[in-house]
């Protein structure tokens, strides 16, 4: 995996753990803030993971960027705890 690839897969990961949930139009909808490198957060939106708009500040997750970011961080979760066993899980589990 490339840096790039690997900053765009964190990012994603990333936002998935600080997203809250929101009313759509058609639904609840992950939102988080944008505060994240903008060619990743470009990438991200163009493999339509996450949506935006230039003006607003903060992100939703897609379907499709949901489930990814949450295989990601299936695969991160056993290394994480490998390293720190006192961590807290992710949403409480």
């Amino acid at each position: 995996m490339g840096r790039d690839s690997l900053l765009q897969a964190l990012t994603l990961a990333m936002i998935r753990l600080t997203a809250w949930e929101e009313k759509g139009f058609d639904g609840p909808v992950l939102r988080a803030w944008k505060g994240y490198d903008w060619d990743a957060i470009d990438q991200l939106v163009e493999e339509d993971f996450i949506h935006t708009e230039h003006r607003w500040k903060s992100i939703y997750l897609t379907d499709k960027g949901e489930a990814r970011a949450d295989e990601i961080l299936n695969h991160l979760e056993p290394l994480l705890e490998e390293k720190t066993p006192n961590c807290t899980k992710r949403n409480g589990q």
